[in-house]
């Protein structure tokens, strides 16, 4: 399925860039539509630019979400929330 392919999807004001392994789609929508959309099983927003997949985090240290070479931030409002959810699964 197409959503177990996403790494993690970044809001650019009125578009969203989806990373998937391989390649990046870019799309005409808002991050707010992409979350309502996605399992809270399986994603989680970090910041405010970021959701992340649960199942592609490589690592974490500190401020920062690693998925393969890319290092997303993880904002202090979301910080809580996210420790909780890694901590549970």
């Amino acid at each position: 399925m197409f959503f177990e392919e996403i790494q993690f999807v970044q809001g650019l004001k009125n578009y969203v860039a989806v990373q998937l392994p391989d390649s990046q789609i870019i799309t005409h929508s808002t991050l707010k539509r992409v979350r309502e959309l996605l399992s809270d099983d399986e994603f989680v927003q970090v910041h405010k630019s970021y959701i992340v997949s649960l199942k592609h985090i490589d690592r974490v240290e500190n401020d920062a979400i690693w998925i393969g070479d890319k290092q997303l931030p993880i904002g202090n409002s979301y910080r809580k929330a996210f420790f909780e959810k890694i901590t549970l699964d």
